[in-house]
């Protein structure tokens, strides 16, 4: 049988005693460290079973995740290919080992007969096929150690065994149990391909731009790829090499990247990045961030595919990554055709399907009525398709729940809870999606928790970000939500979104006079931006006439901009103005786009909800009768001053 290292945090000892009991009740030979004493000697054996072991079976929990020891121990398994994870709690893992399926063992209690213990055995079959040897922990390695070290605790074999018979009978064992264990736990993969990338030359070209630039971008990739995703960075032998040059062009820094196969040094990915001048060595971690975002999409997708995507596939993919994540001029039918280039060359490659679903959503979003069809049924194809080859594609679910309509609140919720429970992406993007399905239906607490799962995944995104920090605030949670938006601000201030979102958070915690002196800048001039720091200026002052006044001229501006509808009804409620800024709103949810009822869950409009025009427009939109169906009731009708509209719900 097996030699099998088991690491796991220490906080789960109770929890892990019976998995190694019944490991090694099943023949297996573990080893495991309860006993053992810290120093020098401890780390030199931990370091000489992890490399005799067959397999490194990772017992992840909430407290594992956040030990050290356990992911490098984790990382030795993944990087040698001898990983089985298994989830004692139900928790994700930490980043880099997500691509990997771990056995659930949530509420299993040691019994061999339960389909768990079958995943196991068959995990464990799968990865030592053809591997196992008949060699030990050698006995010269333990001399001196303690008597722990040289009982249960550690790999022995016994004497008296004949090691080609035994081997013969592992070997057929390891069939049965790949056979029997694969067809019991569809979910089990193998791990996916070691992705490689060595950070080459970074340089820069002329005097004009900072000597230590070049030196910071390399630090600044090497932070933002960290070690806790699918991609490794290593200095020498990858698969891949990233380099680049940085010049001045007028006002900006110019960053010319590009990603190259290192055994041919085909260029399968390049992009120039302008950031401002002003920023300094800020830029690099701009640059360094939105780089990484787009590597770790597309090598870690081409890593979890069983075959090796050809260059141009792996290129097309990279192409479809920087579209998804930065956007592009060439809009949505660029994407779409880079999509379907992508399908032709790699037919097999399920996260291809994907691609093209999402960039078939995003073309139905802006077109007219005939053509959204055409768009609808290209990305409804697409999205089965992928979902054909692989069951576990987000990506794919979450195609399928933009593709309804947005009255279909329950078959959405369904489909976002989906794309969350499947295998999760490098970018996040499943909980951000569903993290703005829970606000547009009031659910703003467990909004709150997605977007943090998403901020998990890419710390430095500033759509996580944002979402966090507006869902913080419309939660009540001013503390946190001043802390994302300090923290997104130190990265992305430069951003029109950023600057908007600043002076939103000044209205969101009463700071008037503030919020009045940032829409200056933070509106855009079809907004009326000295319109509305007037109307702010004028509850900042707390003069009524005055705010009346401008109100009125809020009124009067001329039709605003994309978005700036609700921007206005918000500054009409604040004013007291409820039957215009209703008015605004509901101009926004026709025909037909009800997830703007996010807005309506935002504490600036709370004197709104008694309003019966208010309650019409969550029926209009199918909400009350999801809340009802689903008993997933929003927020705002589980507080003790609760609108009248909720009592509605209780029937």
């Amino acid at each position: 049988m097996a030699k099998i290292f088991l690491s796991y945090a220490r906080e789960d000892v109770e929890r892990t005693v019976p998995l190694a009991k019944a490991l090694e009740r099943a023949g297996h030979r573990v080893w495991w460290d309860r006993r053992l004493a810290g120093g020098a000697e401890f780390d030199k054996v931990i370091e000489r079973a992890l490399a005799d072991s067959d397999v490194v079976m990772v017992a992840w929990s909430q407290a594992a995740s956040c030990s050290a020891w356990v992911r490098d121990e984790a990382a030795t398994g993944r990087d040698s290919g001898r990983l089985v994870p298994l989830s004692l709690d139900g928790s994700l893992p930490p980043l880099g080992f997500r691509q990997y399926h771990s056995v659930d063992m949530s509420g299993w209690t040691g019994g061999r007969r339960s389909t768990k213990w079958t995943a196991i055995e068959g995990a464990v079959a799968a990865t030592t096929a053809g591997r196992v040897g008949a060699d030990s922990v050698p006995t010269a390695d333990l001399a001196g150690a303690s008597p722990a070290l040289r009982g249960q605790d550690s790999f022995s074999w016994p004497k008296s065994v004949r090691r080609w018979p035994y081997a013969v009978l592992a070997a057929i064992a390891a069939g049965l149990l790949l056979f029997v264990g694969l067809r019991l736990t569809p979910w089990f993969a193998a791990p996916a391909q070691a992705m490689t990338v060595q950070l080459a030359s970074f340089s820069r070209i002329g005097a004009e731009v900072p000597e230590t630039l070049p030196a910071v971008l390399r630090e600044e990739l090497r932070g933002a790829f960290g070690t806790d995703n699918a991609i490794v960075v290593q200095d020498r032998d990858a698969s891949f090499a990233l380099r680049g040059v940085v010049r001045k062009a007028g006002d900006q820094l110019r960053y010319a990247i590009e990603l190259n196969q290192v055994h041919d040094g085909e260029m399968l990915w390049s992009a120039s990045i302008d950031r401002p001048v002003v920023e300094g060595e800020l830029t690099a971690k701009q640059v360094a961030s939105m780089t990484s975002w787009i590597v770790r999409c597309g090598l870690s997708r081409a890593g979890e595919h069983e075959g090796k995507l050809s260059s141009r596939a792996l290129s097309l993919y990279l192409q479809h990554c920087r579209i998804a994540l930065w956007g592009d001029a060439g809009g949505p039918e660029r994407a779409l055709d880079i999509a379907r280039k992508l399908v032709e060359e790699a037919p097999t490659f399920s996260p291809a399907w994907s691609a093209m679903a999402m960039d078939a959503v995003g073309a139905a979003r802006g077109a007219p009525p005939a053509e959204r069809a055409r768009y609808e049924k290209v990305g409804a194809d697409a999205a089965r398709r992928a979902i054909e080859l692989d069951p576990h594609n987000a990506e794919a679910y979450l195609a399928q729940a933009e593709l309804l309509p947005d009255t279909a609140w329950t078959e959405k919720n369904a489909l976002f809870q989906r794309a969350v429970e499947a295998r999760p992406s490098d970018c996040g993007c499943e909980h951000e999606h569903f993290g703005s399905f829970l606000m547009a239906s009031g659910r703003i607490t467990e909004a709150v928790a997605s977007f943090g799962r998403g901020l998990d995944m890419q710390p430095l995104s500033p759509s996580a970000n944002r979402g966090l920090a507006v869902s913080s605030f419309y939660r009540g949670d001013n503390k946190r939500g001043d802390e994302v938006v300090r923290g997104l601000d130190s990265v992305w201030h430069e951003r029109p979104s950023t600057k908007f979102l600043l002076m939103q958070q000044a209205m969101w915690t009463g700071r008037w006079a503030q919020a009045a002196a940032l829409a200056a800048e933070a509106v855009p001039e079809e907004d009326g931006p000295a319109a509305s720091a007037e109307l702010l200026a004028a509850l900042a002052s707390g003069d009524k006439p005055r705010l009346e006044r401008a109100a009125v001229a809020v009124e009067r501006l001329p039709k605003p901009g994309k978005g700036g509808e609700l921007f206005r009804a918000t500054l009409l409620a604040l004013a007291n103005r409820n039957p215009p800024a209703l008015a605004l709103i509901e101009g926004t949810m026709a025909p037909g786009n009800p997830s703007q009822t996010r807005y309506l869950f935002d504490p600036l409009l709370a004197n709104l909800r008694e309003e019966p025009r208010y309650a019409t427009l969550l029926r209009k939109a199918g909400l009350f009768r999801f809340w009802r169906e689903s008993g997933k009731h929003p927020d705002i009708c589980k507080s003790p001053d609760a609108p009248r509209f909720c009592r509605a719900l209780k029937g």
